[in-house]
């Protein structure tokens, strides 16, 4: 550096940038923003201190005033290739696609060569919907650097764009090759993987998620991959299936213990009223041959009469002890027929109501289910979840805000009672799970107008295959 120049630069305006690209790089952004204009204030041309300063207008969401800083910097620098791409970045963001190109294109004419704007302009047009010039875009930006895998990734993208699925798998494992630390491309890659190899799949999301935790289409995407494996809903499922194979065989097996007992009734009432007719008949016999004294034939008569007395009544308690305990197998019997039937209708409201119809029919069907689990499984959370959440999503679409939030909340309490929190799965089938019911709540309070979209692990649970 010359005398003169040292002489020119101003040593706080050096550690103000320098302040600002590190608050910057740690997403201070509002920090970083006053170092940059406090920069400004002192050389209103400095073009790193304006660059930034547009950056961080951008990142705290003030398109208009990010856009304005840099039409003000590209007015006395209009050759800025890095002004030119953010504000092409920006019209991008904002689906203004034709201005986004026009800044794109400019800087491409200043510098054929900066595979960072073919980046861009791939980027652009698969936004586009265009995957043909994305794919162009992302391969002329390959021939100048074919190592980078941010260009590879958006090969990859526009492969699978254009149906050429086995090519994309290959681009985006390329790419992982050469950055495995990039929670994005995991996540292209379990969904490119996702219909292709699902253990696969799965592998990489769960990857992607613990590079970043908060990436909410990776969450997304793992729910759904769960449901192959039906992590989540199996223990249902499988007790759904078990009372189906089982039905028959307890209607069987409760109808011949039935049979049995009244033939036993039988079996004693019938040889006791033979020998009280018996005995009647020859009484009479007896009496009318004058066989026997009267007296004899009186007290034969009170004890015949006796003995009728005591097998009616010891026959008829018999009787009535073993309706009620028929009653009660009976009962039973139909809380198990109720629960196949509710299993059934289960499978097909979840059908009718995921095609957009609003049914109301099969509440009661679900209710009993509800019961049933409440019940019979007071210990096993992860049994009595699906059905909670299935009642909260009724609710809420038979406009009953109350009775959908308290089964919302108890679904969640499922949950978190279901989780293994030392099971990584587990931990991210509960974020999921917390995800998608907070959904559901500001839904049903009024504060999103949309329904959440159901993954597919809701949309197709109950399914036995």
């Amino acid at each position: 550096m010359s005398e003169s120049e040292s002489e020119n630069s101003n040593p706080n305006v050096d550690v103000a940038l320098r302040r600002c690209e590190l608050l910057g790089e740690q997403g201070r952004f509002k920090e970083a923003r006053q170092e940059a204009l406090s920069v400004l204030a002192i050389e209103p041309d400095n073009l790193p201190a304006a660059r930034l300063l547009a950056y961080c207008h951008w990142a705290l969401g003030d398109n208009s005033e990010a856009i304005n800083v840099c039409e003000q910097t590209l007015a006395y620098c209009p050759t800025d290739i890095v002004t030119l791409k953010t504000i092409g970045q920006i019209y991008r963001a904002m689906k203004l696609f034709d201005k986004s190109q026009a800044y794109f294109l400019d800087a491409l004419n200043l510098d054929p060569d900066d595979d960072n704007t073919h980046l861009n302009l791939s980027n652009l047009y698969l936004a586009k919907e265009d995957p043909e010039t994305g794919l162009y875009y992302a391969q002329s930006g390959l021939e100048i650097a074919p190592d980078n895998p941010d260009l590879l990734v958006n090969q990859a993208c526009a492969y699978w764009a254009l149906n050429r699925h086995e090519e994309a798998r290959n681009t985006c494992r390329t790419a992982l090759e050469l950055a495995p630390n990039n929670a994005l491309y995991h996540y292209d890659y379990a969904l490119f993987n996702e219909s292709y190899n699902r253990q696969l799949a799965l592998e990489h999301v769960k990857e992607a998620l613990r590079l970043n935790p908060n990436d909410k289409k990776a969450q997304t995407l793992l729910v759904n991959l769960l449901q192959d494996e039906n992590r989540l809903v199996a223990p249902l499922l499988k007790f759904i299936g078990e009372v189906g194979r089982r039905q028959s065989e307890i209607a069987s097996q409760e109808g011949r213990n039935v049979f049995l007992e009244y033939a036993a009734l039988l079996a004693l009432v019938i040889p006791i009223f033979l020998c009280y007719t018996l005995s009647i008949f020859l009484l009479r016999l007896t009496s009318s041959a004058k066989l026997l004294p009267p007296s004899w034939v009186k007290i034969n008569n009170y004890s015949l009469f006796g003995l009728a007395v005591f097998v009616l009544l010891t026959g008829g308690i018999f009787t009535m002890v073993e309706f009620t305990q028929a009653k009660e197998r009976a009962e039973r019997q139909a809380l198990v027929v109720t629960k196949a039937n509710a299993d059934q209708s289960f499978l097909r409201f979840r059908k009718q109501f995921v095609s957009g119809k609003k049914l109301s029919g099969s509440r009661q069907d679900f209710e009993t289910l509800y019961q049933i689990e409440k019940e019979r499984n007071p210990q096993n959370p992860e049994r009595r979840l699906l059905t909670t959440f299935w009642l909260g999503i009724i609710e809420a679409s038979l406009i009953s805000p109350l009775k959908a939030l308290a089964y919302f909340d108890e679904a969640e309490k499922l949950a978190e009672a279901a989780c293994d929190r030392n099971d990584l799965d587990s931990r991210f089938r509960l974020i999921c799970t917390q995800r998608l019911l907070q959904a559901y709540k500001d839904y049903v309070k009024g504060k999103s107008k949309t329904e959440p979209d159901r993954p597919d692990w809701l949309n197709t649970a109950g399914d036995i295959k």
